[in-house]
């Protein structure tokens, strides 16, 4: 039985001890990192291709500069991750390095996601640890 997008995203943030917020039928997770900083994800269902419901989640870890070094590392890096992947996505005018994933909604089951929500999550604090030290991200 497939679950909601709600009993989703309660489900991983229950189950991460963190907490949501609905913004414009979407939601924004809260999570606690293990020194008590929290770092958040970002939530939404959107069609893919062929016009499959997704759920899509994914955390910012800063801005960036999309230098060829930077993206060199992220695309031969990305086959590499447990989950998801790198990108860089603009936002309010400034590329922004992201770790995301995403599942088919209709197949979506939370407790599934939970190991993938957590190392996206842990994947991007660290790296926006890193970017704000004014070290290279990687």
């Amino acid at each position: 039985m497939p679950y909601t997008f709600l009993e989703i995203v309660e489900t991983v943030s229950t189950r991460l001890g963190g907490t949501y917020t609905e913004i414009h039928q979407n939601y924004l997770l809260r999570l606690p990192m293990e020194n008590g900083a929290i770092q958040e994800v970002i939530v939404i269902t959107i069609a893919n291709q062929s016009g499959e419901p997704m759920l899509k989640y994914f955390s910012v870890a800063g801005p960036v500069q999309p230098e060829p070094e930077l993206l060199d590392f992220l695309i031969r890096n990305n086959m590499g991750m447990d989950y998801g992947g790198f990108s860089l996505m603009k936002m309010e005018g400034a590329d922004n390095l992201i770790v995301f994933d995403s599942v088919p909604l209709a197949s979506a089951n939370p407790e599934e996601l939970v190991p993938s929500v957590r190392y996206i999550t842990k994947l991007a604090y660290e790296t926006k640890t890193r970017i704000s030290s004014g070290m290279n991200p990687f």
